[in-house]
């Protein structure tokens, strides 16, 4: 599960080609065992020397991720969930019901440790966004997603998936934030975010650290029951 984010990232990349290929949904549930600042593919976020330079001097990497609209800190105490599944050719691809399949493998997965959380943009958290998960107004999961299609048209078709979300459960928050601000700053853009918007599982629930085998096992069967049960009533 403790893998570096570039095994990660190319995990992911090659797991969505596969999927268009054979249809079959794939999990990873990982946890990096580096500092990464993970950019989104955009021009408006540029891996430059400088920023690869200043990053690595406060002891972060610099990656880049064709999903998500805002660097995402990576962090051992964070885990992560990718996943990439197809989506039936008989539904119209929506965005909205794809990250809602995303929310309710958190929500069920949760669940577990009778936690129950709010979606929606938390003021002052960085990589904000609709689908974030909060408790008490405070993020502690961020999702991003991203879908492909082959060229072929009508029923011979293929759509894929990739969807993931990253889980901050007893990372060194204060250092995250930081680490994001120092990106902001060293990229040319205003933003600040703030420790306080920003929690962990851990934090609200103690009970979570005690098994991190058993926090990763009830994800991935979490996910593999929410996109099992969506594929076979369609």
């Amino acid at each position: 599960m403790s893998i570096s984010a570039t095994q990660a990232l190319e995990w992911e990349k090659q797991a969505l080609a596969k999927v268009l290929i054979d249809q079959t949904p794939r999990f990873l549930i990982w946890e990096p065992v580096e500092n990464v600042m993970v950019l989104p593919a955009s021009n408006k976020w540029l891996a430059t020397p400088q920023l690869t330079t200043h990053m690595a001097k406060l002891g972060w990497q610099i990656e880049q991720r064709k999903t998500g609209g805002s660097p995402v800190p990576q962090a051992p105490g964070v885990f992560n969930l990718s996943m990439v599944y197809p989506w039936p050719n008989e539904v119209e691809f929506s965005t909205t019901k794809s990250y809602q399949l995303l929310i309710d493998i958190l929500e069920l997965w949760l669940s577990n440790y009778g936690v129950s959380a709010e979606t929606g943009e938390v003021k002052g958290a960085y990589c904000n966004g609709a689908f974030n998960l909060s408790i008490n107004n405070k993020k502690f999961i961020g999702t991003a997603q991203k879908m492909r299609r082959t060229s072929a048209v009508n029923s011979n078709r293929k759509v894929g998936v990739l969807a993931h979300a990253f889980i901050l459960i007893n990372p060194k928050i204060t250092n995250l934030v930081d680490a994001v601000n120092q990106c902001y700053r060293q990229s040319g853009h205003s933003e600040v975010f703030s420790r306080e918007a920003m929690t962990s599982l851990t934090e609200h629930n103690g009970d979570a650290n005690v098994n991190y085998n058993k926090l990763a096992n009830d994800l991935h069967q979490s996910a593999q029951s929410v996109i099992d049960n969506y594929l076979a009533i369609i």
